[in-house]
């Protein structure tokens, strides 16, 4: 699972500072602090699960599916 958490895409959407207080923390744990950022992010990490392939947990699609919300 590391390679998702450190994934180059999710890295992306977050300042380095922001990566470093994120470090490993799922969408359901850890939001962009910048609200602008949370489609990106949420796009993004959703992404980077169709390539890896893990499940989604029930805390986790409800933080993701309230990032996506923010899309306009």
């Amino acid at each position: 699972m590391r390679g998702l958490e450190r994934d180059r895409i999710q890295e992306s959407a977050n300042s380095r500072a922001s990566n470093r207080s994120k470090s490993d923390k799922r969408p359901a744990n850890w939001p962009p602090p910048l609200a602008g950022y949370r489609c990106i992010y949420g796009r993004a990490w959703i992404s980077v699960k169709h390539v890896y392939g893990p499940a989604v947990d029930p805390a986790e699609r409800s933080a993701l599916e309230g990032m996506l919300a923010t899309c306009a």
